[in-house]
């Protein structure tokens, strides 16, 4: 039998390769380069469409997986909320410890620099990106219970969407969606697999059933 992990190989290796190409970025250029380049690149229909993604890495949206999993087993509830719980909060630790300036504060002084239209922008707690923290626990946790290598790919470029969309839309750097994604990331390995191997849940009678089957 296969290991979950080596499922997620799909997911691991193109994201090493986006690590890697992240931090030449951040070595190599200034602080702000990202934002600045897709600001010189914004189209319409771009604008409409990170708009959207950006929900994918929002609160309510993992909600909405969290209590969709419920419907099919309770086990994969429990671990997603851990993993979208633990990995929110150390994010909002951070933001609040370091409360470093986003976007619209940085650059300021530059007039030519504004926010798409009817998008709420924040100046301070940039660092990490929360909806890139979130979008890449969730990702990456339904990877390791999904158990299919187009599936782990799939779900990484929706992370990954999410994480761009922060920074086209104005609300983050590179380096905060960079480090986001890892807290997400290892936030969902080390809860997988301290739960998981040898499973804490296993005691409980009903934890591998769902809403739809707990009758059964």
């Amino acid at each position: 039998m296969r290991k979950p992990f080596s499922y997620s190989i799909s997911f691991i290796l193109p994201y090493l390769l986006l690590l890697i190409l992240a931090t030449f970025i951040l070595i190599v250029k200034p602080k702000g380069f990202t934002v600045y380049w897709m600001f010189e690149h914004r189209i319409g229909i771009l604008d409409q469409f990170f708009y959207y993604v950006t929900y994918l890495g929002s609160g309510l949206f993992s909600l909405g997986i969290i209590l969709l999993l419920l419907l099919f087993k309770f086990r994969y509830a429990i671990l997603a909320a851990l993993c979208f719980g633990v990995s929110g909060l150390v994010a909002m630790s951070l933001k609040n410890i370091l409360n470093l300036p986003r976007p619209l504060k940085y650059f300021e002084l530059t007039p030519d620099m504004v926010a798409i239209n009817d998008l709420s922008i924040n100046s301070h707690l940039a660092f990490p990106s929360g909806h890139t923290t979130s979008a890449f626990a969730l990702c990456y946790f339904l990877t390791l219970i999904g158990k299919k290598s187009m599936l782990s790919f799939s779900l990484l470029i929706i992370a990954v969407l999410v994480g761009i969309s922060r920074i086209y839309l104005f609300q983050h750097f590179l380096e905060d969606v960079f480090f986001g994604s890892l807290i997400g990331l290892m936030t969902s390995y080390l809860i997988y697999h301290f739960i998981k191997s040898p499973s804490r849940l296993d005691r409980i009678s009903w934890i591998d059933k769902g809403v739809l089957n707990l009758k059964h």
